[in-house]
């Protein structure tokens, strides 16, 4: 590809991820072969936009609550719920299906479920938590979000790789179709990219390590759920892991910075 059709691919990652308004004619195909190597890239984005804001709410409203719940306001809407959308019908599916076929039409529902409705309330009152205590306590957290919104989205290049979509048509399924030679390449651009990032920020070299174990951890467990379960990845699937991964290296976060004894809560 040349570097006009990569622009294009990488307008189109943000067009089908975000509710970003970008004014371009994407080729479907740009979409349905190239551009879901973007993802990392658009967490990246959204972690810069997110903190951005968060710090303009701190200078108007001079508490940290407001900021972060407005924030996360912000953060939904710029990706349209999409990851969280994943998170109820997941649990939903999961939690009330025994079998593939009952799964997949329990996720493929609109109507949320009781399990669905309780895991968007837990996730969010979670997530407001841990933001709060990681934005008061430490002063480096906003590069640290920013690299774990990019985290938790790289991991799903590799569902989408290494599982087949769990139905015969869908709108993930399109994912499938990324060659080899692409996604090996990104993932080396990517990469180089956090080793700069961590020459940078060389304090924090175990704390990454410790992030790469955990996501490690989450990849194979969910791999092999999903084969046992559906025989592959759906969307909801993805969207799901996506908020379990971030939350999770919240947690991380929260714990290293305990058990180093630079976090006090």
């Amino acid at each position: 590809m040349n570097l006009k059709e990569e622009f294009l691919s990488c307008m189109g990652a943000i067009q089908y991820f975000t509710r970003i308004p970008i004014k371009f004619r994407i080729n479907y195909n740009y979409i349905k072969y190239n551009s879901i190597v973007y993802l990392p890239f658009i967490g990246i984005i959204i972690g810069i936009l997110d903190i951005f804001l968060f710090k303009g709410l701190i200078i108007i409203f001079k508490e940290i609550e407001i900021g972060i719940i407005l924030m996360m306001i912000f953060h939904t809407f710029i990706t349209g719920g999409l990851h969280e959308d994943g998170v109820s019908d997941f649990v939903d599916g999961f939690g009330g299906g025994y079998e593939k076929q009952k799964i997949l039409e329990i996720m493929k529902d609109p109507n949320i479920g009781n399990f669905g409705a309780l895991s968007i309330i837990y996730l969010i009152l979670l997530k407001f938590i841990l933001l709060k205590y990681l934005f008061i306590n430490i002063g480096i957290f906003f590069i640290i979000f920013i690299i774990i919104q990019f985290l938790s989205r790289i991991i799903l290049i590799y569902f989408m790789k290494f599982l087949p979509y769990a139905r015969d048509v869908g709108k993930a399924k399109m994912f499938e179709s990324i060659s080899n030679g692409r996604f090996w390449i990104f993932q080396i651009i990517y990469f180089i990219s956090l080793c700069f990032i961590l020459y940078y920020y060389d304090s924090y070299i175990l704390l990454f390590l410790i992030f790469i174990i955990y996501l490690i951890i989450i990849y194979y467990f969910f791999y092999k759920l999903l084969l046992s379960k559906i025989d592959g990845y759906t969307g909801d699937t993805l969207g799901a892991i996506q908020q379990i991964s971030e939350i999770g290296l919240y947690i991380v976060c929260i714990l290293y910075f305990i058990y180093s004894k630079n976090f006090m809560i």
